[in-house]
């Protein structure tokens, strides 16, 4: 199942869509039209099985976890139709065969009516085979995490609840938006201590910096986050300029 999952491939542009490889070609022929190597998966505009819309302006990231495919979604200069304005998703594919569906909208609204979530800004399952004080868990955790830009300027991580399909959310941080910067988490990472022995999860935030977090099954996400960045950027300038993002975060795992 894991390895039909990954076999997904995502194509960005001015419109989303999935495309699914159906099946290897060798290297050195040149596919014919009747020889295409993927089908399309998903195109936005589509209703799932609930009737809900899927849309976005693009797909911004995928994820595997517990054996589905889960896709992220933005709306960034989007024109809408007639679903009008919409916030962002992260849509889920329950098996190869099987139709993308939505898993969850972020829905809240602006006091003007706009979304307030304008696209998933990064999407990544975790693994946790240790809890915060380094002692080994009975079987590894993981938990599929997000982060959106929140045109409020607030910074939160989602994970989500599997017994439940609910996304539970952890602010790391409240900054002002500006006309150039929008307040966001850019990428996840993972990482074990190997002093401590504790398994951590990081967030790459703009423009604070790194804050890391432990798993907690006792509080809602089961993640516990820092209050301050481990690793604070805010002050650093590069160039004469002040540093903007913290970049792809890459796993050290």
């Amino acid at each position: 199942m894991r390895r039909a999952m990954l076999r997904l491939m995502i194509f960005f542009g001015s419109v989303a869509a999935v495309a699914t490889a159906c099946g290897s070609q060798n290297v050195a022929t040149v596919a014919t039209p009747s020889q295409a190597a993927f089908d399309v998966s998903f195109m936005p505009g589509s209703r799932d099985d609930a009737g809900q819309f899927m849309g976005g302006t693009e797909i911004r990231a995928l994820a595997v976890h517990a054996e589905k495919l889960y896709a992220a979604n933005g709306y960034w200069q989007d024109r809408p139709g007639s679903e009008g304005l919409q916030g962002a998703q992260i849509l889920v594919l329950d098996a190869p065969g099987a139709r993308w569906r939505v898993d969850h909208t972020f829905g809240d609204r602006l006091p003007d009516g706009r979304p307030r979530h304008l696209a998933v800004s990064a999407l990544e399952a975790v693994i946790f085979a240790t809890d915060g004080d380094g002692a080994q868990l009975l079987d590894p955790v993981s938990i599929l995490i997000a982060t959106t830009w929140d045109l409020t300027g607030t910074t939160r991580v989602f994970s989500r609840d599997d017994a439940t399909s609910a996304w539970d959310a952890a602010t790391l941080a409240q900054d002002r938006p500006t006309r150039s910067a929008l307040p966001q988490v850019r990428s996840f990472g993972q990482h074990r201590d190997q002093v401590t022995h504790v398994d951590r999860v990081f967030a790459g935030q703009n423009p604070r910096g790194i804050f890391s977090g432990t798993y907690d099954p006792t509080i809602a996400g089961r993640i516990r986050w820092s209050v301050t960045p481990e690793l604070d950027l805010s002050g650093v300038w590069s160039q004469g300029s002040k540093v903007r993002r913290t970049g792809n975060l890459m796993s050290l795992r």
